[in-house]
């Protein structure tokens, strides 16, 4: 999650992209089998967060784990196995 650097820096020292990808590191530490994720990487630029949902994704394969993610990112939501849609308080898979 490239945040190695931060490990003696105050919470008031990283920027909100770091704090991110703390939170996520503190998730993962903790092996969870599902982890439920509201705009994990809004804080983030692209690339970054492309590597963030690596690591995520990789980690509920490897875990035989869920994830249950809101996005408004559609390629994000493209990489999901079901993905539905909230419109007009309907929810539609699609």
């Amino acid at each position: 999650l490239q945040i190695e650097h931060t490990l003696k820096q105050g919470v008031g020292e990283l920027s909100g992209g770091q704090q991110q990808r703390v939170s996520i590191a503190r998730i993962l530490c903790k092996k969870p089998r599902i982890i439920f994720a509201d705009e994990p990487t809004g804080n983030l630029d692209k690339d970054t967060a492309n590597e963030v949902m690596d690591v995520i994704f990789d980690y509920v394969k490897s875990s035989r784990g869920a994830l249950v993610l809101v996005t408004h990112d559609e390629n994000l939501a493209q990489k999901c196995c079901k993905v539905y849609r909230l419109n007009n308080r309907n929810l539609a898979q699609i």
